[in-house]
């Protein structure tokens, strides 16, 4: 749905169209989909795997077998959150030429946690292409006080209506509860113990909170705006939509499409290693097979089981053997699919396993999964998705501001927050983000300290300190004291050792 003009937000009967297509088969199938998908990141791939394994016809008690070792490796969170890296080698906020405005800007940094939270949508626009930033002031628990929060939502929590003139761009926001069948066991009740996050309210009347520029309010599954959840003149305070659009490649829509190789991948090489577990399991049994003439129709085989067969020799019968059959199932060529199967989603998505050198075995086959997406290298270009969320920061930033100055004024405003003090109105952010520091082995960063102590380039009390980046010069120059005292001593030790051996060592020399 477009809107072309807010004041169609007043009109029951738009808001009763829009509702009707947040409930219509098309955009439920599309929150099943995200559903599906921050599912697998929260590591619930094995109930998908049972899911497609149903599909293909398998029988009852098939099935039973093979869900009991279906495979749940983390592949779609480990290719993520290595993708998601605009974040990791942090971020440096400042107002030019104001150290108090600085402080304040650090000040509600930290209180927001920003940085985690934006670490967090990069995530989910990696997982989703489409994740939204809200910050409202919500209540303090217990107490009759406001503060603000930044909740990153994914695309199954909230429903967009595009800007007429610009489908890219929303135009009013919608949030309710999602409550919808999945994978997973919910019974969609708010219970007491073992509960659901998602079950919360799902036994209470839906609502729908509704946000655009202009106007907020809060109406019921018709349509009717809910007076006491609403304000008297259902104006927006902020007069902006209080969230923040992250979203890749949107085509001239609001909802980007793709990312589904992640979801399908992770699920597919479950199914496979969960194959590959059921077929070792079926036939690692030694099968027992007995040929005779009148063999009992059941017989009891095992270590505490003696088993005698007879026959008559005079009359011919034949000889009757017991014997134990084995497979050798060709597990190494499940682990070869399963290791070029995780080598193609990488390189699908912008990671490369080229200097990867981890083969896969039945001894470590999950945690070299996970070191091959460890070890690959990154190969897209950072810096532009940089220049994406300078953008994403300047509308949060602004956001913040005004509901910050807006509940500075009264006396419902958190004590730490109402310490930071007004924002003026022109603030401006310089937002730079750090270098980011490649991943090394141990092995990488000793040879690469022997190389730098070879060539004369460093002391070695600044090798000490690139290894200890924590210590001062000073600090640096006593713990070398101590390492060179350490190893003259075991030299003193190993020469004294060598003129006056023990008889004992003499001994063991002859």
């Amino acid at each position: 749905m477009k809107l072309f003009d807010e004041e169609s937000l007043l009109n029951i009967e738009y808001r009763k169209k829009v509702i009707e297509e947040i409930e219509g088969s098309e955009n439920q199938r599309r929150k099943r989909e995200h559903l599906k998908r921050y599912e697998i990141y929260k590591d619930k791939t094995k109930a998908y795997v049972i899911e497609s394994l149903i599909s293909e016809g398998l029988k009852e008690d098939t099935v039973c077998q093979m869900s009991n070792r279906a495979a749940n490796i983390s592949i779609c969170k480990k290719i993520v959150n290595k993708i998601a890296r605009t974040y990791a080698g942090g971020v440096t906020r400042q107002v030019e030429d104001s150290k108090d405005l600085t402080a304040k800007i650090d000040a509600i940094e930290e209180l927001l946690d920003i940085d985690e939270k934006l670490k967090k949508s990069d995530r989910y626009r990696e997982l989703h292409k489409n994740c939204l930033i809200l910050c409202v002031p919500e209540k303090i628990e217990g107490k009759d006080q406001l503060k603000l929060k930044i909740r990153v939502l994914a695309p199954w929590q909230y429903d967009v209506i595009e800007d007429g003139n610009d489908r890219e761009m929303m135009r009013a926001v919608i949030f309710s509860d999602y409550i919808n069948g999945s994978a997973s066991d919910r019974n969609y009740i708010d219970e007491e113990i073992a509960d659901s996050p998602r079950d919360e309210n799902a036994d209470k009347p839906k609502e729908y909170i509704w946000w655009s520029d202009k106007y907020h309010f809060t109406t019921d599954g018709g349509g009717e705006i809910l007076p006491g959840k609403s304000e008297d003149d259902n104006l927006n305070p902020i007069e902006r939509i209080p969230a923040v659009n992250n979203a890749e490649e949107q085509d001239g829509f609001f909802w980007a499409i793709g990312g589904d190789d992640l979801v399908d991948g992770s699920i597919l090489v479950n199914k496979i290693i969960s194959d590959m577990l059921f077929i070792a399991y079926y036939q690692g049994f030694g099968q027992v097979v007995a040929t005779g003439k009148d063999l009992p129709k059941q017989m009891n085989f095992g270590p505490n089981n003696a088993i005698c067969l007879n026959y008559d020799e005079k009359r011919g019968d034949p000889k009757p053997s017991v014997d134990i059959l084995s497979s050798n199932p060709p597990l190494d060529s499940w682990m070869k699919s399963v290791e070029l199967y995780v080598a193609l989603l990488l390189s699908t998505n912008n990671l490369s396993p080229a200097n990867v050198s981890i083969k896969l075995d039945t001894t470590n086959f999950p945690s070299g999964i996970a070191m091959i997406i460890e070890m690959s290298e990154a190969i897209d270009d950072i810096e532009e998705k940089q220049k994406d969320y300078k953008a994403i920061e300047r509308q949060l930033w602004d956001i913040i501001r005004r509901w910050h100055n807006i509940y500075f004024q009264t006396g419902t405003y958190d004590a730490d927050f109402k310490a930071v003090g007004m924002l003026p109105d022109d603030m401006e952010i310089s937002i730079k983000f750090n270098e980011i520091k490649p991943v090394v082995t141990e092995k990488d960063k000793l040879e690469n300290l022997k190389a730098r102590k070879d060539l004369g380039i460093n002391k070695m009390a600044e090798l000490v300190m690139i290894d200890n980046p924590d210590l001062s010069m000073e600090q640096a120059e006593e713990k070398l004291k101590e390492i060179l005292a350490e190893k003259l001593e075991n030299l003193n030790r190993s020469f004294v050792q060598a003129i006056n051996p023990k008889p004992e060592d003499m001994e063991n020399a002859n």
